[in-house]
């Protein structure tokens, strides 16, 4: 059957596009009506059922030989087979709510296939193809895993692909006095960042700490890059050209604002996105505009911030938040990544000034779209040089892999 697949082999074609988590959800539910009886959260239905999309789809292409991807049939028994082999739902109960929605459907599928799809069940994935194997074992795109070992040795490796399907976990700053009791939080130390109390794991976005502002979320690239710019400035002014996530201009404020007098202006595209992060950061020291990278220039002169800060547009390493990336990514995006990063830093370098700093962040672990982009910014842009990059691994794997870039400009 592989020869009936595209390249990177189980890419269903209503997931190809950039289709965020909650579409994902939306897409594998309405493709099959789970009877209230099998139906769990939802939101936890479609994040086995894409965290193990690779080898899910890869067993129904070798039992049912009459499908391609783009059959709605493909879709139905790859919600029912996550039912089967991982939530662990009643087998009568399925068995029973398969019957009937088939006919309901109208789909291609008769009664006796849900015993096919049993036999999947303690069914061990075969085939000559050893980077397969590896490949459905794993969970990856079998391009990306080509390139992840010439990468990285065996442990290291495993330590990756664990972390792209592993747990939720953010990083929080302790805004308050008291000491954060939590069941799901843990204490992160960073011997860099010191003048913060952080904290690490998930709670609920509606928690009374979230709301409060208690408990601010923030970003470990963004806070090591910040913390390694050991320059003071009588007076800091900070642009983020394209700001990813709202709580991140509070969080720097809070690291910087016994350093320096601070300004943070955050230009925000997206006019739904500016209102949020509006209302989020009210301190007069935080400002917010709705505008994209490229009309910065109506707003703001050259040459005339202190930092400017750039995220790139590559989520690899958030799979674990969104586990669509992984089923959406191939080899192409890698290229269109690396161009749209560079493209960032070129249209927001003019707004450093003289002596100041330029900040990339990406969510990425590939060269290409990390070590590479920066290699050619430098290439054309002479009047900078880089200060200190990292590819960031947090303590014990808990956080996703990323990068940071610091690039100064040289002073004439």
């Amino acid at each position: 059957m592989l020869n009936l697949i595209p390249e990177y082999y189980l890419i269903d074609n209503t997931l190809k596009k950039s289709v965020s988590f909650k579409e994902a959800c939306f897409k594998v539910r309405t493709s099959t009506y789970m009877s209230s009886a099998t139906s769990k959260s939802l939101a936890y239905n479609c994040k086995i059922t894409l965290s193990h999309y690779f080898s899910l789809t890869y067993q129904i292409f070798s039992i049912f030989d009459n499908l391609n991807i783009e059959n709605k049939e493909t879709r139905f028994l790859l919600v029912y087979l996550t039912h089967i082999k991982y939530l662990k739902d009643d087998l009568n109960e399925l068995k029973e709510s398969f019957a009937n929605e088939i006919n309901e459907l109208h789909l291609n599928l008769d009664k006796n296939d849900f015993t096919k799809l049993l036999n999947c069940k303690e069914q061990k994935l075969t085939n000559e193809n050893k980077l397969l194997l590896l490949s459905l074992k794993y969970e990856l795109p079998l391009f990306l895993l080509e390139i992840l070992m010439k990468k990285y040795k065996k442990e290291e490796l495993l330590s990756i692909i664990k972390n792209l399907h592993g747990k939720e976990r953010y990083l929080y700053i302790n805004n308050g006095e008291n000491e954060i009791v939590n069941e799901k939080l843990s204490a992160y130390l960073c011997p860099s960042i010191t003048s913060l109390n952080l904290l690490s794991g998930k709670i609920d976005n509606s928690s009374q700490l979230i709301e409060e502002k208690q408990l601010i979320k923030t970003s470990l690239p963004l806070l090591l890059a910040l913390s390694n710019i050991k320059e003071v400035f009588p007076f800091t002014k900070i642009i983020f050209s394209n700001l990813k996530a709202i709580t991140l201009p509070y969080s720097s404020y809070l690291l910087l604002k016994n350093k320096t007098n601070l300004q943070i202006i955050s230009f925000v595209k997206n006019s739904l996105y500016y209102r949020k992060v509006k209302e989020y950061n009210t301190s007069k020291n935080l400002s917010t505009i709705n505008a994209p990278i490229e009309l910065i220039k109506t707003y703001q002169s050259y040459k005339s911030s202190n930092i400017v800060i750039t995220f790139g547009s590559s989520p690899i390493s958030t799979n674990c938040y969104d586990p669509s990336i992984l089923v959406k990514f191939n080899s192409k995006d890698i290229e269109n990544e690396k161009k749209t990063n560079l493209t960032r830093l070129l249209d927001t370098c003019p707004y450093v000034e003289n002596d100041g700093y330029l900040i990339y962040i990406n969510d990425s672990l590939l060269d290409s779209v990390n070590e590479d982009v920066c290699k050619e910014f430098l290439n054309k842009k002479s009047d900078f040089y880089l200060v200190k990059d990292e590819n960031v691994v947090s303590n014990n794997d808990v956080l996703p892999r990323s990068y940071y870039a610091i690039f100064k400009r040289r002073e004439k």
